[in-house]
């Protein structure tokens, strides 16, 4: 599979712009998110398959600021790992604005590796619930480290490199690493390949919520593999032949276009710290067309009928979220879920979030949060539309 760079593809319809507006005004309560249509597309399938899902089981409504970190940074080219260090000294580095690219500062047509590092405090008192670092997009490989430790990346650096430019960085930060009473030191190491790096765009911030969290967020790199057999559900198999695919994300986007038929996803995640008798919701978001979902060997819910699998049904699949709860008795000390998709037409595969597992409990308050945080009367679609919320 070949990753596409050609940045020219993030066109969007005006269409959607409408569709937003007016379904926001007129939708009966439910909200929807511009930024989500422009990302995702519309649900006929003319989403733009360069772009993953938001992924978070977070929405722009129930964030809480922490820190707003756009603005200058201290920035340097180059390549020191020890620059990753909370003590390092920075001052006499030279600063970039976040967002903003590389050219034009300066830099000229520069490709390589820079870092970017940044003081922060953060605004309020965090206690347990959890702690994000939104980057929104970088141009094209980054790797995060908050006062000194590594909280995420996207992509591979080289030699064996791998751009990651059109997926959004959303990192949690490990409970306790963020220094509540004074200043934080974030660093981002980048390598860029082509066309200028940067740390493209958004509201480059420090966030937490009120939402209850999953248990294990499974989003990120799957085993992926066409074909059916029915092997590929057990707990060992052979997954040589599989190939790594981002999810939530159409397969069409990563070398799969127009494939219809039989595919299998599969993925790992160790013990998790429940009691055996209690409910948990595996979700999985929304997947075109049908499903078969397997824990360790044992089936634990299915969605659809291959032979009404059709656009023109009205049955739709591909509309309908998924969640399925099972018991933590069937939990492991290493486990695997193992997803059968059958699409016929349009795109395929697991293609929106989030995607984890929670306590059935958790779930059903993060549903309800979700749902309330969605009201809006009119004033509040206006002061939104006008960029006032």
């Amino acid at each position: 599979m070949t990753e596409s760079k050609s940045k020219s593809k993030e066109n969007h319809p005006m269409v959607a712009v409408v569709v937003a507006i007016v379904t926001a005004v007129a939708g009966g309560g439910f909200f929807v998110n511009l930024f989500d249509i422009f990302e995702r597309g519309a649900p006929s399938g003319n989403r733009n398959q360069n772009v993953p899902a938001v992924t978070q089981f977070v929405t722009a409504k129930t964030r809480i600021l922490l820190a707003d970190l756009t603005g200058e940074w201290r920035f340097s080219k180059g390549d020191e790992m020890r620059w990753s260090q909370r003590e390092f000294d920075d001052s006499d580095w030279g600063s970039m604005k976040v967002p903003g690219a590389w050219k034009g500062s300066g830099l000229g047509k520069y490709d390589g590796f820079a870092w970017y590092r940044r003081a922060f405090a953060i605004d309020e008192r965090v206690g347990d619930r959890p702690v994000f670092l939104d980057l929104e997009r970088i141009d094209d490989v980054d790797e995060v480290f908050i006062n000194g430790v590594r909280v995420g990346g996207k992509g591979q650096f080289p030699p064996d490199y791998l751009s990651a430019w059109n997926w959004n960085r959303i990192y949690r930060i490990p409970n306790g690493l963020v220094d509540e009473s004074g200043d934080n030191i974030i660093a981002v190491r980048v390598f860029d390949a082509e066309q200028g790096g940067r740390i493209v765009r958004g509201n480059i911030s420090l966030f937490t919520t009120d939402l209850p969290q999953p248990l294990v967020d499974l989003a990120g790199e799957w085993s992926f593999r066409i074909g059916d057999d029915m092997e590929w559900k057990n707990s060992v198999t052979d997954e040589s032949e599989f190939k790594p695919i981002p999810v939530p994300l159409a397969w069409d986007a990563v070398g799969y276009r127009d494939y219809d038929g039989f595919a299998w996803y599969r993925t790992h995640f160790d013990a998790l710290p429940v009691a055996a008798d209690e409910s948990l919701t595996l979700i999985l978001g929304q997947i075109d067309d049908t499903d078969e979902v397997f824990l360790n060997g044992a089936m634990i819910g299915e969605t659809g009928d291959r032979e009404r699998a059709k656009r023109d049904d009205e049955t739709n699949y591909y509309r309908q979220w998924r969640r399925y709860e099972f018991s933590a008795s069937q939990l492991e000390a290493s486990n695997v879920i193992a997803v059968r998709v059958f699409d016929r037409g349009g795109i395929g595969g697991l293609y929106s979030g989030p995607v984890g597992i929670m306590r059935s409990s958790d779930y059903a308050a993060y549903r309800a949060m979700i749902e309330e945080s969605k009201k809006r009367d009119f004033g509040d679609v206006i002061d939104w539309l006008l960029g006032r919320s």
